[in-house]
């Protein structure tokens, strides 16, 4: 079934609705600006850190952390890299400027993104859509 709302607040009312069922759903409108996540980088932070530690150091410098992810390798070793997710805010490009963090010399970047083919979900492994717009059930790929 495809729907195609005519304003916002149309979109919204079904979204909700949606919400309220516990439907099994996607999108293709982004969320509203409030629920979407501002993604980085950390570099150079050894992968011993515990996340709970580089959430409160973030916090402290005012950002709201959602999730952090530490990068593995191809052996699944962790890599002295973290994918960091943090709330939206008005603040969210000072972070690039933040050189030490923990007693550590490390480097805050953007991600970077590479694209090959229609993007996959992350979150129902299907094609055409992304998990920010998911609301489908969680696959494993395993």
């Amino acid at each position: 079934l495809i729907v195609q709302p005519t304003d916002k607040r149309t979109y919204n009312a079904i979204i909700d609705h949606l919400h309220e069922k516990n439907a099994s759903f996607h999108s293709f409108t982004p969320p509203p600006s409030s629920h979407r996540i501002y993604r980085v980088v950390i570099k150079n932070l050894h992968n011993s850190t515990l996340h709970t530690d580089i959430t409160s150091a973030l916090s402290e410098q005012g950002h709201s952390v959602k999730s952090i992810y530490n990068a593995k390798n191809r052996n699944n070793c962790p890599l002295p890299v973290f994918f960091v997710d943090i709330r939206q805010q008005d603040n969210n490009n000072d972070i690039h400027e933040i050189t030490s963090l923990l007693n550590t010399i490390m480097k805050i970047e953007k991600p970077f993104k590479k694209r090959r083919g229609p993007p996959q979900c992350h979150n129902c492994q299907e094609y055409g859509h992304t998990k920010n717009y998911c609301n489908h059930e969680a696959r494993c790929v395993k």
